[in-house]
């Protein structure tokens, strides 16, 4: 038996496998209600189970290590795991050192806390990772647990197919907007200088200052407030991407060297109060290690809380924000997928939850872990925020099924007849968006709890707050515009992916005052190739040393004049024929050289007529340059966007008429899926024209229909989808098709209306089937190309077509 990962998929045996799996923590329910969980799981059409491993659970006393019962029967691993294989379901395993999960300790010891108080970070409340005793332990830990495990991996016939290392690394320091400072970490830093400097003269001169060793530089606390600093703070960031590298390969090069050949992944933290504007931070702790461990997985922590037309974006950024640090080789898959809530103050519905899974499947996931998908009872002085873990998942803590078992049933059903057709599809994009991860590199500054932020943007001579850029005017603005308006994207991070035109015609770039001179190069290279650049809000001027680096002005021969500063309420713009447009403060406004060939037009102008938006031909491509940028507070901002993007024109294949609704089309060798997606509170309707696609895939299609959805409701339709007899095909149904089952001569399709009165299937078949609905025949209407049936009701049915 062999499980891996390769491009978007997983594969088990080298056949693709929708990774669906259910968090149930067997130290959290009692030992004879682990079996009618796993059952009800299985039944729920999972094929995996997830449970952390907590250390602090099973070596109860240091050196006294319980996996089998003997003290509790809820320390039983061997029992849970040998459970999991009297269900045939696979396992992932979670087991630390660190396994948060509101467990009390974390995972860690307490014993090892106290005996060893030297191991505690300083400034902030966990161990630090490098300590060599903590890393004494931390394998010793692994000595008892791993060589239990190693017998059940899949390549020795067992359940596990996955590991875990570690828990959230970094999270702790992003939470607090602070680090550990103690001793140990001190040391590697100063090691990590070193490094980077050589000597000490080159890191005074970096620093303008006057340290006579490498060993006296001391981490930075002050905040920012000259450029000189900034490049301390800098320093101090990359550093603990260096750290949390340097803690995760330990632990891997660990858990290798104890006979575990499972793939490893690693989890990847962000929402905060049901928002991910704070994911890409989190997603840059992982820079150096996926240098190093290219092998390894991330998991997407997804907890949107209440999924809305408020945060109706962010999943799909994050899941583009992963699959690009991976170098779009990765399976997209989420290690935490929201199944319940932690919070009993934050009520979740099952309608939201169903249409967020949805969105996931839409938006490219290929495998999901619903967390939790049983509830739990922590053992007594256990939990982190009391006695109950979670509430609202799918099963109770005794094995009850709560409102969204039916959903998770469903999930089960569509990813059990659809799951391996839709890990071999891929979205339609010509569009990409740049992920420059150095923007990002800010946790220090900006504690995310509230608190005095560690820059100060005028001192350091930066014309705007890099939070506000990232978090307003980025992801709230103008990524969420794209979303609104269904405009397909994916990013590209430039240190690990070229930009390149032949793939993605026009490219977006989000550009602060500095960028280092290699990736200015490739923007420059990208244009003179053949892409459209947009880039706002201005150009870079120097590299990430604060030293000057006008690479992109001078090779797209653009002056910039004195920058427009106003009031808020006073900085608004004319872009094209829009007329007071409101932006962000200063306007940066420019000017072509003559000296440099090409076409300019300008399309943007601040209020005493200055240019601050133009056009220029550069080399066979086009940069496009806006001197401000714009979030989305009124509707003129949409329209703004749509001008600016009609400037390289992008076509789609599948265009519905009303704005309200998001879609995702995933396209197949012969058949695709169209997502409509719902996140308003009323009804929608809307028309879908298919002539383009169906020329695309060179197959006949109806070329408009209606589509009609409940408030907070999603809806998959396989268009073409082959039905492995006679040449049939399913070509589109406004109902959900949630199970396909092929027999000898006949399929049976099972299909849910959303509305009692208009749900429709249409199919091709080389030669006409008898059909049936709940065991009555009917008869079909024969169209040009297709056959056409029309479902009463709101009721589950069954259609068979059967042939002779």
């Amino acid at each position: 038996m062999i499980f891996t990962a390769k491009q978007r998929s997983f594969y088990l045996n080298k056949q693709p496998f929708f990774l669906y799996s259910g968090e149930i923590h067997y130290f959290r329910l009692k030992r004879e209600l682990w079996a009618t969980h796993l059952r009800k799981l299985k039944a729920a059409g999972a094929t995996t189970v997830s449970t952390y491993i907590p250390w602090s659970w099973h070596e109860y006393a240091e050196g006294c290590f319980d996996f089998t019962g003997e003290t509790n029967p809820q320390r039983d691993l061997v029992g849970f795991i040998k459970a999991a294989v009297d269900e045939r379901l696979y396992m992932l395993v979670k087991p630390g050192p660190y396994i948060l999960a509101e467990f009390q300790d974390r995972g860690i010891p307490a014993w090892l806390l106290k005996a060893h108080p030297q191991i505690k970070a300083e400034g902030l409340d966990m161990v630090t990772y490098l300590h060599p005793v903590f890393q004494e332990y931390v394998q010793k830990w692994y000595d008892a647990v791993l060589p239990l495990l190693a017998p059940y991996q899949i390549s020795k016939g067992g359940p596990l197919i996955m590991m875990q290392v570690c828990n959230e690394v970094g999270l702790f320091n992003w939470l607090a907007g602070t680090a550990d400072t103690s001793p140990t970490v001190r040391n590697y830093y100063h090691r990590y200088l070193r490094k980077q400097y050589q000597t000490i003269d080159k890191l005074n001169k970096a620093y303008r200052s006057n340290y006579p060793d490498f060993n006296e530089v001391a981490p930075p606390v002050n905040p920012a407030s000259t450029s000189r600093e900034l490049v301390r703070w800098r320093d101090w960031h990359d550093f603990h991407r260096w750290y949390y590298a340097e803690y995760l390969s330990r632990l891997i090069g660990q858990i290798r060297s104890r006979g575990i050949d499972l793939l490893l992944f690693h989890n990847i933290p962000g929402w905060v109060f049901g928002r991910g504007t704070e994911y890409p931070v989190n997603i840059s702790f992982y820079t150096e290690i996926i240098q190093r461990h290219p092998e390894l997985l991330f998991g997407i922590d997804h907890i949107p809380e209440n999924p809305t037309y408020r945060n109706l974006h962010d999943d799909l950024i994050i899941n583009e924000l992963v699959r690009a640090v991976q170098g779009g080789q990765k399976p997209i898959w989420s290690a935490e997928l929201q199944a319940g809530t932690r919070e009993h103050n934050v009520r979740t519905f099952p309608n939201e939850m169903d249409l967020f899974y949805l969105a996931c499947l839409a938006r490219g996931m290929t495998g999901m872990n619903l967390y939790m998908f049983s509830q739990g009872q922590n053992p007594q002085g256990r939990g982190a925020l009391g006695p109950t873990f979670y509430w609202e998942t799918p099963l109770g803590t005794e094995a009850t099924e709560n409102q969204l078992y039916p959903v998770a049933q469903k999930l089960g059903q569509i990813i059990r007849t659809f799951g391996p057709a839709l890990i071999q599809t891929e979205k339609p994009v010509q569009t990409g968006v740049l992920f420059y991860q150095p923007y990002f590199y800010d946790e220090f500054f900006y504690p995310v709890f509230g608190g005095v932020p560690k820059i100060d943007p005028a001192a350091v001579d930066l014309h705007y707050d890099p939070k506000t850029m990232r978090n307003t005017y980025f992801f709230d603005g103008f990524l969420r515009m794209m979303v609104l308006q269904n405009r397909e994207f994916e990013f590209i991070d430039p240190k690990l992916t070229k930009v390149d035109p032949q793939i993605h015609r026009r490219l977006w770039v989000l550009a602060l005052e500095y960028m280092d001179r290699e990736t200015q190069a490739q923007l420059v290279n990208y244009v003179k190739e053949g892409g459209h650049l947009f880039i706002w809000p201005g150009l870079p001027d120097r590299d990430l040393n604060f030293n000057p680096c006008t690479l992109m002005k001078e090779s797209f021969g653009l002056t910039e004049g004195t920058p427009r500063k106003m009031i808020p309420e006073e900085a608004k713009i004319a872009l094209f024929e829009l007329k007071d447009i409101s932006v962000l403060s200063p306007i940066r406004v420019f000017e072509p050289e003559r000296t440099i060939p090409g076409k300019t037009e300008k399309f943007a102008y601040t209020t005493d007529g200055a240019c601050c938006g133009l056009t220029r031909r550069i080399g066979r491509g086009q940069v496009t340059l806006l001197g401000t940028c714009f979030g989305y507070n009124i509707a003129e901002h949409l329209t703004a966007l749509e001008k600016l993007a009609a400037l390289a024109p992008e076509s789609s294949l599948v265009k519905l008429t009303n704005p309200e609704l998001q879609y995702h089309l995933r396209l197949g060798k012969d058949y695709a899926f169209l997502f409509i997606l719902n996140y308003t509170p009323v009804h929608q309707q809307t028309q879908v024209n298919l002539e383009s696609l169906a020329a695309n895939m060179g197959i006949k299609l109806p070329t408009v229909k209606t589509v009609s959805l409940p408030p907070v409701r999603g809806l998959i339709i396989p268009v073409h989808y082959p039905l492995g007899l006679h040449d049939a095909s399913l070509l589109w149904t406004t109902g959900e098709v949630l199970k396909i089952d092929r027999q000898t001569e006949r399929v049976e399709i099972l299909v849910q209306p959303l509305h009692p009165d208009e749900c429709e299937l249409l199919f091709s078949s080389s030669s006409p089937p008898q059909v049936t609905i709940d065991g009555h025949p009917v008869a079909v209407q024969a169209r040009d190309h297709y056959y056409a049936l029309t479902l009463q009701g709101d009721r589950e049915q069954l259609i068979v077509l059967a042939w002779q």
